[in-house]
């Protein structure tokens, strides 16, 4: 159960089940940087979003990172700049030191600015041996009525400048 409800609030529909926020209008993707390779993680594309996340919700913001990516993170350098500003190829600094290439592979949100609700009585379980008497066996079932979607349903645009920002933002499909 634990498995299936992260999974619809990571990436459901909201028909039948929560409205995942990889789904919902207020998902900020950014986009891939110029030349990019396919199906890697660049330092600027994780700069990029944390500057995509609304400011006031990033004291709470968390970062998901799927297990494909965590080789790319483990690469990921920023290229110092020398006295007049040049870039040089020393120093570097390692960006992620850790404990694909799709959306959501890397997502950093602010989970409490998703709205979720779980109707009264939690999970119900159930049992019969009559379902598969023949085979002497047991069916168990278990329901749980789970519902939720993202507070916001677009980006925020800020008073000054133009750059969109939200509560859930990842690095789109490269």
């Amino acid at each position: 159960l634990d498995f299936k409800v992260g999974e619809a609030i990571f990436r459901g529909t909201g028909a039948g089940q929560p409205l995942g926020f990889l789904n919902s209008g207020g998902l900020i993707s950014v986009a891939e940087e110029t030349n990019q390779a396919d199906n890697t993680v660049v330092a600027n594309n994780v700069m990029k979003m944390w500057q995509r996340l609304y400011a006031p919700y990033r004291r709470s913001a968390v970062w998901y990172i799927s297990p494909d990516i965590e080789v790319e993170l483990a690469r990921l350098t920023l290229v110092g700049r020398n006295a007049s500003g040049n870039t040089s190829t020393f120093p570097t600094s390692m960006v992620y030191v850790p404990p694909g290439g799709d959306v959501g592979d890397i997502c950093l949100c602010a989970m409490n600015k998703y709205i979720c609700a779980v109707k009264s009585g939690g999970v119900q379980s159930s049992s019969s041996m009559h379902l598969w008497f023949d085979q002497d066996t047991t069916a168990f079932k278990f329901r749980m009525r789970v519902d939720g979607q993202p507070e916001l349903d677009s980006p925020i645009t800020p008073r000054a400048g133009s750059t969109t920002m939200s509560a859930f933002v990842t690095v789109a499909a490269r």
